[in-house]
């Protein structure tokens, strides 16, 4: 049914621009970019999701839970917080977001980004991701292919 979907969409004129979402061209999501390419945003609302100053947290998500939070006037929910303990472990997940995007990964700009570069850290798991042609690759960008799309939780998993 994906495959379908792609297909549909991209005839009818829509860019697949991520895993899971197609646009007219130029009126891609701007608050969806922001998720796969790590920048900041505000999620308001039960179960809503923030990444702020490198901070990322969570709602409650049960609404009497969440009215009660909202209701105490307290900041971040306790259990609320989720950043990743290490640099080393944000710059994978980030590589893993933004291989999201069916363009994929500029690796040098995203070293410049993160301090960490996956072409030198992440050599073997890459070498294999293409070996198994999951991902390409090329130019210094790497992107998944039609078949790493498809398995996109095994690359991530992979990466990580």
């Amino acid at each position: 049914m994906y495959q379908t979907a792609v297909g549909m969409l991209t005839a009818a004129g829509y860019r697949h621009y991520e895993i899971s979402n197609f646009a007219r061209p130029g009126l891609e999501s701007v608050h969806n970019l922001k998720y796969w390419t790590g920048g900041a945003y505000l999620g308001l609302g039960p179960s809503a999701h923030s990444s702020v100053g490198g901070r990322r947290f969570g709602r409650p998500g049960d609404l009497a839970e969440w009215i009660a939070w909202v209701e105490s006037g307290t900041g971040i929910p306790p259990g609320a917080d989720y950043t990743l303990d290490s640099a080393d472990a944000r710059a994978r997940e980030a590589l893993v977001l933004e291989l999201r995007l069916i363009e994929g990964v500029n690796l040098a700009d995203f070293a410049g980004r993160w301090g960490y570069d996956p072409s030198s850290r992440l050599r073997d798991e890459i070498a294999s991701l293409v070996g198994d042609q999951l991902a390409v690759c090329k130019a210094g960008r790497l992107r998944l292919t039609r078949q790493g799309i498809l398995m996109s939780n095994e690359v991530f998993a992979r990466l990580t």
